[in-house]
């Protein structure tokens, strides 16, 4: 009998023991933060033999932001009628289209032709940061910064060049304003752990190179182009780039996994400032003083003739001179 309560002492010893023990390895992991599966993370990646150039180890975290699309103020307008080589329409003094009365000359192919033509001839384009040349669909998109980082694909602050043979012939710009910091206090996904979502879904795969990490601001619902005092709410987001040409956007803060095609984008964009532009807006126009009656595409409302691109301008001229012939 006593050595049968004595073996039931050491078996609860034992427990107890047993408890602390795992008690303390629960606590040194939670300590570390994650190590582990960040370990883990990289073990995959070897294993399929993806690369990855650089993973920012120190990243600022930006807080939410909310902002509203801005308007052309008196100063601005100023500014814009002092453009050279230019006929200009300011549409409910939120959105600039421009034409050049002759065309500037880039390299599609070398993005800083393209960068330096629109410093020296689109206004505050210091607001902007190059995106890239939409081959598909002939423009070039330049996105809006804010707080220093770039607000991905929001129609409320953003440039888009029209190109044609190699010459920028008019754009669009849309501005946002009164960007303010949100008192969101979330600690960011790390960036593997973004990595990680992206692998899961099957969105990089075996044999890719993750050649770019970085941060910026996306929205999931555009500005209401109607309104330009409607406020949006723009949540930090990753952009990982696969491959140099395949770009990945995921909420920082959920971990949201973003649908965003750039053609339907573009598409989207253009649909919205033509609808702008033919509507019963106030309208602004600047015209070309030497040929005051020349039509130009997308400078005058025109009852919705003319659109963003200036399609619709281009084939009543053309009609104009076969009549004329």
């Amino acid at each position: 009998m006593q050595w049968g309560q004595i073996k039931t002492l050491f078996i609860i010893s034992f427990l107890v023991l047993d408890l602390f023990l795992l008690q303390q390895f629960m606590d040194k992991q939670s300590q570390q933060g994650g190590t582990l599966e960040e370990d883990t993370v990289e073990d995959r990646l070897n294993e399929q033999n993806i690369g990855i150039s650089e993973v920012p180890e120190e990243y600022s975290s930006p807080s939410f932001i909310s902002a509203s699309r801005s308007t052309y103020s008196e100063e601005d307008q100023e500014q814009l009628e002092e453009l050279e080589n230019q006929n200009y329409t300011l549409v409910d003094e939120d959105l600039l289209v421009s034409e050049f009365q002759e065309p500037v000359d880039v390299d599609t192919s070398d993005s800083d032709t393209i960068i330096d033509a629109v410093q020296e001839n689109v206004p505050f384009s210091s607001q902007y940061s190059y995106w890239g040349m939409n081959e598909e669909q002939d423009t070039v998109l330049f996105f809006q910064k804010a707080n220093n980082q770039t607000v991905y694909y929001n129609e409320g602050g953003l440039i888009v060049l029209f190109v044609e043979d190699g010459q920028i012939t008019r754009y669009a710009q849309t501005r946002l304003g009164d960007v303010e910091t949100l008192d969101e206090d979330k600690s960011l996904i790390a960036p593997l752990n973004t990595v990680e979502l992206l692998l899961n879904e099957g969105n990089i795969s075996s044999g890719d190179e993750i050649t770019n990490i970085s941060i910026g601001y996306h929205s999931k619902a555009n500005l209401d182009p109607d309104d330009n005092n409607t406020l949006q709410v723009l949540a930090p987001t990753w952009k990982v780039t696969v491959n140099d040409e395949d770009d990945y956007f995921v909420n920082a803060a959920d971990g949201v996994i973003l649908e965003i095609t750039e053609s339907d984008f573009i598409t989207s964009t253009l649909d919205n400032m033509s609808s702008l532009i033919s509507g019963e807006n106030d309208v602004i126009i600047n015209p070309d003083e030497e040929n005051p009656d020349e039509d130009t595409s997308g400078q005058s409302n025109n009852d919705g003739e003319n659109d963003a691109s200036g399609g619709e301008a281009e084939n009543t001229s053309e009609a104009d001179d076969e009549s004329t012939n």
